[in-house]
This record gives C-alpha cells, structure tokens and sequence, in this order.
C-alpha cells in the first residue's frame, strides 16, 4: 500500500477556493469509516466546543 494522505484519503483533494466550493456543493456519498479510525482517531464530535473552550482558556487568562 502507498503511503500518503494523498493516497489513502477519501475523495477529491481539492487544490483551491473554487474546487473547495464545488465539493462543499455537491453531495458525497464517499464512506468516512476508514478514515476517520486512521485520521480522527481523538475525535469525539464535539470539535466546536473544545475550540471554544480553548479560545477562552487561551485569551481569559
């Protein structure tokens, strides 16, 4: 097997802002399961509230 992000992750790598809003625009129907056991192995689905968290951490102290 290859390694690589380029060569394991699902989908289109996009390379700029109108291929980034094409993507965005058009559904998927690619399966994340792989992917997300390699690449997001912490992931606990609240990603918004821990950067929230950080940034008051960060900038109240």
């Amino acid at each position: 097997m290859e390694e690589g992000f380029q060569h394991w992750a699902p989908g289109k790598i996009v390379k700029n802002q109108i291929e980034l809003i094409s993507a965005i625009q058009t559904p998927s129907e690619e399966n994340f399961e792989t992917f997300n056991q390699m690449w997001n192995e912490y992931a606990q689905g609240n990603a918004c509230e821990q950067l929230l968290k950080w940034v008051e951490n960060v900038y109240d102290n």
